[in-house]
């Protein structure tokens, strides 16, 4: 049973509980009753909170990093390059939250202004979050176009092909989570 720590009232238990269960529900939590809890020493959800809302990747740089390599090691070692080349698809991802754009063509990924400068078949634009979990596989793309999670820009055909092309990218990713500490679980 939870008590009252010093200066604790039952209302702010009763905050704290009503925090614990917004998180469960996967709810957005405001920083101001995050702050509010640990004011009075409810410490305990912290670890609940970074645990559910925390961003995958810490920052840019980090995503930018696994991602060149990850693209790199598609195109040139699993063939997506010469699939890319003869569908003509080029891609464009936006990974808004870390204010990230990538390009992937035949002839591998571009990043920053180089590649927000090119002429995309499609755009993708996602959080980093999303894309992570669209990596490992636990995206419904579909459910997650029409929810607006996953942003398309390009012809329909384009976006349809592109899918089954990314399929040994899933296969792949999971090494690259490993390699930089990220969840698989999620």
């Amino acid at each position: 049973a939870l008590r009252p720590a010093n200066k604790c009232s039952y209302q702010n238990i009763f905050l704290f509980l009503q925090l614990k269960k917004a998180v469960e529900k996967n709810k957005k939590i405001t920083c101001k009753a995050l702050k509010n809890t640990h004011h009075y020493g409810l410490r305990i959800l912290d670890k609940i909170v970074m645990e559910k809302f925390m961003a995958v990747f810490k920052d840019r740089k980090l995503a930018a990093k696994l991602f060149s390599e990850f693209w790199h090691k598609l195109v040139n070692d699993f063939g997506l390059g010469e699939q890319l080349r003869q569908c003509e698809i080029s891609v464009l991802f936006e990974i808004d939250d870390l204010d990230l754009v990538m390009f992937v063509d035949e002839n591998g990924p571009l990043f920053g202004a180089a590649a927000a400068s090119k002429k995309p078949a499609v755009i993708m634009i996602m959080t980093g979050d999303m894309a992570h979990k669209y990596w490992l596989d636990k995206v419904d793309v579909p459910v997650a176009l029409a929810t607006h999670k996953i942003k398309a820009k390009g012809s329909v055909n384009k976006v349809l092909q592109i899918l089954p092309l990314f399929k040994s990218g899933q296969k792949l990713y999971p090494e690259y989570c490993e390699k930089y500490n990220l969840p698989l679980d999620v």
